[in-house]
C-alpha cells in the first residue's frame, strides 16, 4: 500500500514538473519572447476558426462573413458556415468566458482577441494536456506498468512528440483537446464497469465531445478491442435501457452542432467541408509516414520506435499484434486519404497528436516486458529521439525548417542548424493541388528559352491573362527553372506573384526566395514551384510572375518552364 502511494506520488510529481516547466516556458517564451508581446499570435491559423464561435456568439454575428476568413464557407443558399466543429470552442470557453465577464463590467469596446483572451487559450491547452497526461498515467497503472517506465513514457509523450509543441506554442489548434479527451476515454474504457449507468453516461459524453472537437476522432472506437478484448461479451450485458441512455446522452451533446448549423444556415445538417474530401482510392500512406515534408516517423520518430519494439516483444502473440495493428492501420489509412495529406502548415503530422496516447501505451507495455539491459538500451535510444524532437521543435518555432514544404534536400541542409543566421533560410513554394473530382485541365504550357544574367529588380516578367481562369473553381501555377549562382549571395532574390485589379493597383499575392536552399558559388540547381492562384473576380485583372532582386546580385536563370492547371469540380 505504501509503495503504491509512493509510486503514484512520483507520477503526479512528474506531471507537476511538466506543469511548472510549461508555465515558465509560456511566460518567458510564448507570452513575452524577444519582443515582449509574443502572445499576440496565440490564436492563429486554423485556431482562428475554432475560436471564432466564441466572439461570433457573443457579438451575435454567427454565420456572417468575415474578411479573409478561409474557415467560413458559403453554402448553396448563400449562408455562411464555419467549417470547423464547435467542440474546441466549447472546451476552451470556461477559460475565455471569465475574461469576457470581467472585461464586460468595464463598459468599453471589447477586443476578444486581446492579450488576456490569447493567454486564456494557453492556459486552457495546458490544463487539458495535464489532464490527458494524468489519464495516461492512470491507464498505465491499470496495465501494471513499472513506475519508472510510467514516468519515462510520460515524458516521452509530452517532450518526445509534437504534443508539447501544440500545447505550448499553438494552443488554439484542436489537437491537444482531442488528445486530452481521448486519453480520458481510453482510460475509462479500460477501467469501466460496463453495467454501471453512470459509466455509460460518462462514456457517451466523452465520445460526443471527442467527435465534436474533430469528427474523424470517432476512429478511436477501433482501439477498444485492444484495451478490452472481451468487449463483445461486455456489450451483451447491456440491456435496451442502457443503449437508449447512451444514445440520448451522445445525441444530446452532438446536437449542439446541429443547432449551430441551423443558426448559421437554417439547416440542421450540412457537410461544412464542401470543397474538400478524401481520396480513399489513393491514400498517401508512405508520404504520411516517411515523407520529409510532414512524415509521422520523421518528425515524431518515437512513434516508429513504439511500433517496432511492440512488434518485437509481441511477435508470437498474433491476437495482440492484430488488435493493435488494425487500429493503427485504420487511422493511418483514413488520415492519409485526406486530399491534403500533410494538413498544411504544421510541425510534423499534427493530426496524429490525438492518437499518440495509443502509441506511447504500446511503448510502455513493451518496455515493461523487456529484460533490464534491453530496457535500458531502448530508453537510451528513446532519449535520443526525445532530444531530436525537442531540437526539431526549436527549428520549427524559429522558422529554420519550413512549415509546409520541406523535402529531403531541405531537411538535409537544415539538419542540426540553429541560430538567427539560419532563420527563414529556405525558399521555394510548393502548394498541393486542391481537392478535385475530375482530372485537372491544362490551361497553359509554355517555356522561355533565352533567359540569363538577370540582375535588375524587375528583370523578368510573365503575364497570365485572368480571362483564362475565370471559369475554373481554382487554378494552380506550376513552374520551374535552373538557377546558377555566381559569386554573390542570392538570399534577397525572390519570385513575386501579383494580381492587377480593375484599376492600376497591383496586389501582392506572395513572395518567396527563388532558391529552395542556398547555393554555393557557381553551383546550379533546378527549382520547382507550385502556387494556388486566387480566383479572379473579373476578366480584366492579369496575374504577373516576376523576379525581385533586392541586392542586385547577378545569377543565371535558364530552362524556365510554366504550366497552368485548372480545376472544375
Amino acid at each position: 500500500m505504501t509503495l503504491n502511494f509512493l509510486h503514484n506520488s512520483n507520477s503526479k510529481l512528474a506531471i507537476i514538473f511538466i506543469g511548472i516547466f510549461s508555465i515558465i516556458f509560456l511566460y518567458i517564451i510564448r507570452w513575452n519572447g524577444y519582443s515582449g508581446d509574443n502572445y499576440q499570435n496565440i490564436i492563429k491559423s486554423d485556431g482562428i476558426g475554432y475560436y471564432n464561435y466564441i466572439p461570433s456568439i457573443i457579438n451575435g454575428d454567427i454565420g456572417k462573413q468575415i474578411e479573409n476568413s478561409s474557415f467560413l464557407q458559403k453554402t448553396t443558399n448563400d449562408s455562411v458556415v464555419n467549417k470547423y466543429f464547435i467542440g474546441t470552442a466549447l472546451v476552451i470557453s470556461p477559460f475565455v468566458m471569465p475574461v469576457y465577464l470581467f472585461h464586460s463590467r468595464e463598459n468599453k469596446t471589447l477586443d476578444l482577441y486581446s492579450e488576456y483572451y490569447q493567454k486564456a487559450i494557453s492556459l486552457a491547452a495546458l490544463f487539458y494536456a495535464l489532464i490527458g497526461l494524468l489519464a495516461f498515467i492512470k491507464l498505465l497503472t491499470l496495465y501494471k506498468i513499472d513506475p519508472k517506465v510510467k514516468i519515462f513514457s510520460l515524458f516521452a509523450l509530452f517532450f518526445g512528440t509534437n504534443l508539447g509543441y501544440y500545447t505550448l506554442i499553438e494552443p488554439s489548434m484542436s489537437h491537444v483537446y482531442s488528445f486530452s479527451f481521448i486519453s480520458i476515454f481510453l482510460y475509462k474504457i479500460k477501467e469501466t464497469n460496463f453495467s454501471s449507468k453512470l459509466n455509460i453516461i460518462v462514456l457517451a459524453a466523452l465520445l460526443a465531445i471527442i467527435v465534436l472537437i474533430r469528427p474523424i476522432n470517432i476512429l478511436i472506437l477501433f482501439a477498444i478491442p485492444f484495451l478490452t478484448s472481451n468487449i463483445l461479451i461486455k456489450l451483451k450485458k447491456y440491456n435496451l435501457k442502457s443503449y437508449i441512455t447512451f444514445f440520448i446522452v451522445f445525441s444530446s451533446i452532438i446536437s449542439i452542432q446541429s443547432f449551430i448549423w441551423s443558426a448559421q444556415t437554417g439547416n440542421l445538417f450540412i457537410w461544412p467541408y464542401a470543397n474538400e474530401g478524401f481520396y480513399f482510392s489513393n491514400p498517401k500512406v508512405f508520404d504520411f509516414l516517411f515523407s520529409f515534408r510532414k512524415g509521422l516517423f520523421i518528425y515524431t520518430p518515437i512513434a516508429l520506435l513504439s511500433i517496432a519494439i511492440f512488434i518485437i516483444i509481441h511477435f508470437k502473440n498474433t491476437k495482440t499484434l492484430l488488435l493493435a495493428g488494425v487500429f493503427i492501420a485504420i487511422i493511418i489509412y483514413a488520415l492519409s486519404s485526406w486530399w491534403n495529406w500533410y494538413y498544411g502548415d504544421s510541425f510534423g503530422s499534427r493530426v496524429m497528436i490525438e492518437f499518440l496516447v495509443f502509441f506511447l501505451l504500446l511503448f510502455a507495455i513493451s518496455l515493461n516486458k523487456m529484460k533490464l539491459r534491453w530496457r535500458q538500451l531502448t530508453m537510451i535510444i528513446a532519449s535520443i529521439l526525445i532530444l531530436t524532437n525537442i531540437f526539431q521543435s526549436y527549428q520549427y518555432y524559429y522558422q529554420i525548417i519550413s512549415p509546409y514544404d520541406m523535402n529531403y534536400e531541405k531537411y538535409r541542409y537544415t539538419f542540426c542548424k540553429y541560430g538567427n543566421e539560419n532563420k527563414l533560410i529556405l525558399g521555394g513554394n510548393n502548394d498541393i493541388i486542391q481537392y478535385h473530382k475530375s482530372k485537372p485541365i491544362t490551361i497553359l504550357k509554355d517555356s522561355v528559352k533565352n533567359t540569363d544574367n538577370l540582375s535588375s529588380k524587375q528583370s523578368f516578367e510573365y503575364i497570365i491573362d485572368a480571362n483564362k481562369l475565370i471559369n475554373y473553381k481554382s487554378s494552380f501555377l506550376i513552374f520551374s527553372c535552373k538557377i546558377n549562382k555566381l559569386e554573390n549571395d542570392l538570399s534577397k532574390v525572390y519570385w513575386r506573384i501579383s494580381h492587377k485589379t480593375n484599376t492600376t493597383d497591383e496586389i501582392l499575392l506572395t513572395q518567396f526566395k527563388i532558391n529552395e536552399i542556398p547555393l554555393l558559388p557557381n553551383q546550379s540547381r533546378i527549382n520547382n514551384y507550385t502556387y494556388r492562384l486566387p480566383k479572379p473576380h473579373t476578366i480584366t485583372g492579369d496575374y504577373k510572375l516576376s523576379i525581385v532582386n533586392i541586392s542586385n546580385n547577378e545569377f543565371l536563370i535558364s530552362e524556365f518552364k510554366i504550366e497552368l492547371l485548372g480545376i472544375t469540380n
